[in-house]
């Protein structure tokens, strides 16, 4: 039997995904658990940008721009990596409030609320993400493109709120 993981990922390797990925059966699921797809994709982010890293070391002479590449694909490395561990932090923060709080409903009813638009979060990232893809003038016009970056920093800022809560929550 195939792990969720692996669901995920084969449904968003699918050329028609769909406007909601692989929850494209049950959109209800994105508001809890759209944070598996955004593990997977880091997960595959970073092991393509490690693909690459191998293969510009693979050559014999490396000029100026290809060991600034490399120096850049480290650097991506890392912040992908962190980007991870954070998510899988805030994860593990998420369930064991849910567990810590069982018996106290409006706490709780607060924590699956933050939960829900965390996960909503996530899912505009993908989103903006696919957007690009599919319209490359986005990147191209400058005033497009800073309204792409401002989007997606107050998705990062309501994210990072979020997980501070959590932390809050779970050290109180």
């Amino acid at each position: 039997m195939k792990s969720q993981k692996e669901i995920i990922r084969e449904a968003l390797n699918q050329p028609n995904a769909g406007p909601f990925g692989p929850f494209s059966d049950n959109p209800d699921d994105i508001s809890t658990a759209w944070y598996m797809v955004a593990e997977v994709e880091l997960e595959e982010i970073i092991k393509e940008e490690k693909a690459e890293l191998e293969e510009i070391k693979k050559q014999k002479k490396l000029d100026k721009k290809e060991i600034k590449d490399i120096e850049i694909i480290k650097k991506n490395i890392q912040i992908f990596k962190k980007e991870l561990s954070d998510l899988r932090g805030t994860v593990k923060i998420y369930y064991r409030l849910t567990e810590k709080f069982k018996h106290e409903k409006k706490i709780l009813k607060q924590i699956e609320n933050d939960w829900n638009v965390f996960n909503s979060s996530l899912f505009a990232d993908w989103n903006r993400t696919q957007r690009m893809k599919l319209d490359s003038s986005l990147v191209n016009d400058k005033d497009k493109l800073a309204a792409i970056r401002e989007e997606t920093q107050m998705e990062k800022i309501r994210q990072e709120r979020i997980a501070r809560r959590f932390n809050y929550l779970l050290y109180k």
